[in-house]
């Protein structure tokens, strides 16, 4: 690991350590963004272009999904399941129509259903987060800690092809969703994995040629954010920001030496800190929705392929 990776990285912790600190003074559990350790790893520590996307539009897509996610939380009274759909649909027409396509913005905007966030605390902690990361990637790069990377060619719009894309992005997860919401395991649907399900439906992600280490590395975070929490918190009683700072922390060091670089799971690490009460089950959940969401885009895929394959020789 070179000096520029140590100084971002240790920039990162920092980051997220200021939003925990922010929770602690507030006393406000909403005021921690999850999805802030996967935009560090991938604005901030990344060497490469994780998104197809300019900084300055992370925040903005960020923070009207947040907002549109409470506005569902606090006005559609339909069962969970309706919500988090209509959640899937609209964010999947605001990356088309906007042309952003930032996939961590989904946590956005089903992260309050899936805890019924209904304070406006958590849509303005999410537009000072993504600020902030954004303006952080400007400021490493004038500082020579990162190079400049700028997005690349067009971005697909609102057209029939995207549609069709997301429409069959959600009929994968839609078991999920479906079982996990009627049995009340609410957890193992949590932003992060559907994150993972919808990222390894690109047959270019690197990941998928790993899926026994990804899921390792994903449940093994999730435990360490649990265990943070129950033995700095719940037990030491000190402050978030120590917490989240020794869980991301850790969860950088495991994803670092398991090369699993995949900026949806380290926000597994920091999911335990905005729950009610510690719930020690929550890597279990985790490891049951995790199994799926990379096996079944997999499995999806592969099988699609054959399909085009057979289609296109039975054409010629």
């Amino acid at each position: 690991m070179d000096r520029k990776m140590i100084i971002r990285m240790t920039l990162s912790v920092v980051a997220l350590a200021l939003m925990a600190a922010g929770a602690d003074l507030l006393g406000e559990r909403e005021v921690i963004f999850p999805e802030v350790a996967a935009l560090a790893i991938g604005l901030w520590t990344a060497d490469r272009l994780v998104w197809n996307v300019h900084a300055r539009e992370v925040p903005l897509l960020m923070t009207l999904s947040a907002v549109i996610g409470v506005l569902i939380t606090r006005h559609v009274g339909a069962p969970v399941l309706v919500q988090l759909t209509m959640a899937f649909a609209v964010s999947a027409l605001l990356m088309t129509t906007l042309r952003i396509p930032l996939i961590p913005s989904i946590a956005a905007i089903l992260l309050p259903i899936l805890l019924n966030t209904q304070s406006w605390l958590y849509p303005a902690s999410v537009a000072v987060m993504t600020s902030i990361m954004a303006a952080g990637v400007g400021l490493l790069q004038r500082a020579g800690l990162k190079a400049t990377i700028a997005p690349v060619g067009p971005r697909e719009g609102f057209t029939r092809h995207a549609l069709l894309e997301w429409a069959w992005r959600y009929v994968l997860l839609l078991p999920l969703l479906a079982v996990a919401t009627s049995a009340g395991w609410l957890f193992a649907i949590v932003p992060p994995l559907v994150i993972i399900l919808i990222e390894l439906t690109n047959t270019k992600n690197m990941f998928r040629n790993r899926p026994l280490p990804l899921w390792a590395t994903a449940v093994a975070v999730a435990a360490m954010g649990t265990a943070s929490r129950w033995l700095v918190v719940e037990t030491l009683s000190l402050p978030y920001a120590v917490a989240v700072s020794v869980a991301f922390a850790a969860a950088l060091a495991l994803m670092w030496k398991a090369k699993m670089m995949f900026p949806p799971i380290p926000a597994l690490a920091v999911i335990p800190f905005i729950l009610p009460s510690n719930y020690m089950l929550f890597p279990l959940e985790v490891a049951l929705g995790a199994a799926y969401a990379i096996v079944v885009p997999l499995v999806a895929t592969s099988l699609r392929q054959q399909a085009s394959r057979v289609h296109t020789s039975n054409s010629l």
